[in-house]
């Protein structure tokens, strides 16, 4: 039987920065963002899964960092976009989760 190892998920504040600006992110479960697109429709697949990975990095940065972020965003001054903001999500989501665990078992 094959047994797997978990890694320990983030419980700590994970700091990083744009431009100038400092940001904390409070880790969430990353299965709270994919677990939605799981029962959507195959047509609102796509949608459902970039909204809810929104809401996920909005959640963690709390009402006062996602105001200072989506004014970022926002500026037409800044450069900092979509593409980036889905690296800083995935990058989010792996500090998160731990990264890949580094044991596992298999007894068959």
């Amino acid at each position: 039987m094959k047994q797997f190892a978990v890694a320990k998920r983030r419980t700590n504040a994970i700091q990083f920065m744009l431009g100038d600006e400092e940001f904390k992110f409070k880790p969430i479960k990353v299965a709270t963002a994919i677990m939605p697109v799981l029962d959507a429709s195959e047509e609102e697949r796509e949608s459902v899964a970039i909204e809810k990975r929104f809401d996920w990095l909005y959640r963690g940065l709390g009402e006062a960092g996602t105001k200072r972020f989506k004014a970022i965003l926002e500026d037409p001054d800044n450069n900092f976009d979509i593409p980036q903001v889905m690296e800083l999500i995935d990058w989010l989501q792996e500090e998160v989760s731990g990264g890949r665990p580094t044991t596992s078992s298999d007894d068959s």
